[in-house]
């Protein structure tokens, strides 16, 4: 990623430019924010302390971000909540928890959080939803639904999360981050996820192996463990806050 953003910053000129206007700066001040972006990004080794640089960019307008990112959750439940079998449900990869506690707040469903480590808001924990952070104790039970909400990128290995996936449940709702060179390509893609996860979230050292695929491959890797596509939607950039391009699946396991 570093390399991409030396040999051709304007890869990812847009993509800071959207960035910084959701989070409402004038445009004198995008211009100055986006340089020390750049400068951090191509200048620090160590990731903690490039995350905590731009964190002290990015703390005085913490506001507006914390209003942006619920905003984000409450879209991310809109997109998916037709398509939840009634029942059990997991949220595999739950990050802060936001959207499973909307589920569960707007449907009445049991509802399960996953992630490998804790990263859930006081307001989540305080719900007492169900949380696991051992797979083992998730592995044993079986969902009617497991949510997968721009998880899969951030693993070493998507097609083990997969197949983990496809011993537990009966529908696997998908929103991934694709690649497309025309839209996003990989190193503006990338640069969008660790600002998002490491920039915005310092500390929480979230996994950031930039495992994207085009929508064709994210297709072909959950057909490979035994789903079968409902559904599919292009998404586009549909959050300005983290304008990754995102697409939707609709999967169930073959029988």
């Amino acid at each position: 990623m570093r390399r991409e953003i030396i040999r051709n910053p304007s890869l990812i000129y847009w993509a800071l430019q959207m960035i910084l206007q959701e989070l409402e700066l004038s445009w004198e001040d995008r211009v100055f924010v986006h340089q020390e972006f750049l400068n951090i990004l191509q200048r620090e080794v160590l990731e903690e302390k490039a995350a905590r640089e731009v964190w002290d960019i990015v703390c005085p307008h913490q506001a507006v971000l914390k209003e942006k990112l619920q905003k984000r959750a409450l879209l991310i439940y809109s997109q998916v909540e037709y398509y939840l079998r009634k029942g059990k449900i997991l949220d595999f990869g739950c990050g802060d928890g936001r959207v499973g506690q909307l589920v569960a707040d707007n449907t009445a469903q049991q509802v399960c959080l996953y992630d490998v480590a804790d990263y859930r808001r006081s307001s989540v924990r305080d719900a007492n939803l169900p949380f696991f952070s051992d797979w083992q104790e998730v592995g044993a039970q079986q969902f009617d639904t497991v949510m997968s909400l721009l998880v899969f990128h951030h693993s070493e290995d998507p097609d083990q999360e997969v197949s983990r996936l496809s011993k537990v449940c009966q529908r696997l709702v998908v929103i991934e981050s694709v690649i497309d060179d025309s839209i996003v390509p990989w190193s503006a893609q990338a640069t969008i996820d660790w600002i998002y996860n490491r920039g915005f979230h310092p500390g929480a050292m979230v996994p950031v192996p930039g495992q994207f695929r085009t929508s064709q491959d994210w297709l072909e890797t959950f057909c490979r463990h035994g789903f079968s596509l409902v559904d599919s939607q292009d998404l586009g950039i549909d959050l300005p806050i983290v304008p990754e391009h995102h697409w939707l699946f609709v999967l169930d396991r073959e029988v």
